[in-house]
């Protein structure tokens, strides 16, 4: 499996590319190709289908878009890429449990990872949060979710660089990042979801 230090090692030499090209010329028309070619139709009404065969055609549209567009470091206008054998790899390798703690009261955790001084990902935390939740159920949030910003989908807010959330050097959330995090993390529970 591909180390760490292998990964940082394609950073720097990977292929120029300014993001506008990488975008408009390499991400954006894979993903009109494989959404295509693996028939991935999104319905509204149903936005957590319950379809298997759906599930690993999204699988293998993700796995083939990430294999053949990489991933694009904005601060040096690099491609680093990986071949489908170590990405298979690397799936086949990845930890399925985390183990985290002093001794004696150590937690194991799967499919969440968790940031020394800081809230975990958003992200991470709903996903851990409606774990076993019905499909119906999700359903229901999601199409919620969907009302907040649908809105903004032809002109998406831009978000904020990993730095501006987390400083660096202390390994610790800037009070702003916490504060949204918290008032995202209620709006979200009093949607449903059971953190």
């Amino acid at each position: 499996m591909i180390g760490f230090y292998e990964v940082l090692d394609r950073t720097m030499p990977g292929k120029y590319r300014p993001e506008a090209d990488f975008e408009m010329n390499r991400r954006v028309p894979k993903i009109q190709e494989v959404v295509s070619k693996y028939k991935i139709i999104y319905d509204p009404e149903n936005p957590v289908p319950s379809d298997d065969d759906l599930a690993d055609q999204v699988f293998q549209a993700g796995f083939e878009l990430y294999r053949d567009v990489g991933t694009y470091r904005h601060d040096t206008e690099r491609i680093i890429c990986f071949t489908e054998e170590e990405l298979r790899e690397g799936i086949t390798d990845a930890p399925w449990v985390s183990i985290y703690g002093p001794p004696g009261s150590a937690c194991f955790h799967s499919g969440h990872r968790v940031r020394a001084g800081g809230p975990p990902p958003l992200g991470e935390t709903v996903a851990h949060a409606v774990a076993g939740m019905s499909r119906k159920e999700a359903n229901e949030i999601v199409k919620r979710l969907l009302q907040k910003y649908e809105g903004n989908l032809a002109d998406p807010p831009l978000g904020r660089k990993y730095s501006e959330c987390w400083d660096i050097h202390r390994k610790l959330p800037h009070e702003e990042y916490v504060a949204f995090y918290t008032k995202m993390k209620k709006e979200i529970a009093e949607m449903g979801i059971p953190f």
